[in-house]
């Protein structure tokens, strides 16, 4: 089964220089993933191959991005970007793991979805989404809408929620202070595109009660991860003493930094046997060869002291009855 997934994915299509090349099947080819996803195993084997490969970031969004892109190709490639965007307790059925093999698999497929998420950082993937939503929810009047195209807007708002919801990446955690997470880029490119003004819009027409409370989460993602300081500040130009005082913060936390990094090495230093501290030059004392000086590998506390030449030399052993 694995070689037959392996398969399905390679005739997907290829990226080239920004252009996502589909193959002629690549529809079917897209369904056909979508029933493996249903049928899948215990062991999530289908899901895990897809995360694998990544074809969320190689294939499903520049699918989506592509120009003059057909409403039955986005609607098919949506479909599955949703269902692989889920989170992992949904796809273990909204139940914890219990036993080693469904940890490792919640924990691969947690891994896999950090790995995708940076790939919807990406201004042109949100405002495909934006139009979407544009053309549906404010150039369709009620009476003209249909339910296939009401399905594709509710997977768009289930698909927004699902990329918020995705948990920081190993790299968030290395960053700098003055470095953006991957969930501030995720948050940029979503407000650069403009898809927030769409999504308010919607939240403010009480005919679309039905998605206010997806868009209501969909936003509480989005400030999740930061402090209501942070969110009042957005925006607004730091004084002079508020950069002052992050500087000397940040200078406090590298002198301390340095000093344990110092403090580690004089550790290491300190545990090596006395033969790897080092060599020393007894200058004036002749080595065996005369016209140089004698070289001492093990630490002098006193040079004027030759007490180190004798423990050099093999102690003569003296019999127990002759001592």
């Amino acid at each position: 089964m694995e070689v037959i997934i392996q398969g399905t994915i390679s005739a997907l299509g290829y990226l080239e220089d920004g252009v996502y090349y589909q193959e002629p099947d690549c529809y079917e080819t897209i369904r056909d993933l979508i029933r493996f996803l249903r049928n899948d195993s215990n062991t999530l084997l289908a899901r895990k191959i897809c995360g694998e490969r990544n074809i969320i970031e190689n294939d499903l969004i520049p699918i989506i991005k592509s120009d003059n892109l057909k409403d039955k190709m986005f609607d098919i490639a949506l479909r599955l970007l949703a269902n692989l965007t889920q989170p992992a307790i949904v796809s273990l059925q909204g139940k914890q793991p219990e036993d080693r093999e469904e940890w490792q698999t919640f924990w691969t497929l947690e891994e896999n979805l950090r790995r995708a998420k940076i790939a919807f950082a990406d201004v042109k993937f949100f405002s495909v989404l934006k139009q979407k939503l544009v053309k549906y929810f404010n150039e369709t009047e009620w009476e003209d809408r249909f339910e296939e195209d009401r399905l594709v807007m509710e997977r768009i708002i289930v698909l927004l929620r699902y990329i918020f919801s995705i948990s920081p990446t190993d790299r968030d955690g290395k960053r700098t202070t003055t470095e953006s997470s991957s969930h501030d880029r995720l948050i940029s490119a979503f407000l650069e595109s403009g898809i927030d003004e769409v999504l308010i819009y919607i939240a403010s027409q009480s005919k679309e009660r039905d998605f206010h409370l997806s868009i209501l989460v969909i936003f509480a993602l989005i400030v999740k991860e930061h402090s209501p300081e942070d969110i009042v500040t957005a925006g607004r130009d730091r004084t002079a003493a508020e950069k002052e005082k992050a500087e000397e913060e940040l200078r406090q936390a590298v002198e301390i930094e340095q000093a344990r990094l110092e403090a580690q090495r004089r550790k290491v230093l300190a545990s090596r046997h006395s033969r790897f501290s080092g060599s020393y030059v007894v200058k004036g004392l002749s080595a065996v060869n005369k016209e140089k000086d004698l070289v001492v590998v093990k630490p002098i506390k006193d040079v004027n002291e030759f007490k180190f030449l004798d423990e050099r030399k093999a102690k003569r052993r003296v019999a127990k009855n002759r001592r």
